[in-house]
């Protein structure tokens, strides 16, 4: 069996040092569909030497653009952040060299990269570009791990 981008970003949690990560969507066996804690959140972390929580919203690298507009959209996100939390998503691929083995890498945007990221109108896939509040972010901004 696969492992899913959540299962993934549990094991890259627990590599980080948080010793305490729960998976925290839940299905809905009538409706066939998963529901996430707050509609963003897939897994939460805790580290005992990092104020608040971290939650964690888990796709694969052909979904993070969605994931990170539907963090863009949500109500509950900037509660969330407001009470010392972070937030993160976590998008999973396989990559590498031609030719060469292709190995899990993840692409990771937090709270203040998920502000910035592809701002304009519905459904453009464009980056952001500097802002006097925030870093720049560049389509090939990513973070290496291995599951």
């Amino acid at each position: 069996m696969a492992t899913s981008p959540t299962q993934r970003s549990l094991a890259h949690l627990r590599r980080e040092g948080y010793t305490l990560v729960q998976v925290v969507e839940k299905w809905i066996p009538r409706a066939r569909r998963r529901v996430d804690l707050f509609g963003i959140i897939d897994v939460v972390g805790i580290h005992e030497e990092i104020p608040g929580l971290v939650g964690i919203q888990a796709t694969s690298i052909s979904n993070f653009s969605s994931r990170v507009r539907k963090a863009q959209e949500s109500t509950s996100l900037p509660i969330w952040i407001q009470n010392g939390n972070r937030f993160e998503v976590h998008g999973w691929g396989k990559k590498g060299p031609r030719g060469k083995r292709k190995t899990w890498q993840l692409k990771k945007a937090d709270y203040d990269e998920v502000r910035l990221y592809g701002r304009g109108d519905p459904g453009d896939n464009q980056e952001a570009t500097a802002t006097p509040d925030g870093p720049e972010i560049h389509p090939d901004h990513e973070r290496e791990g291995e599951a």
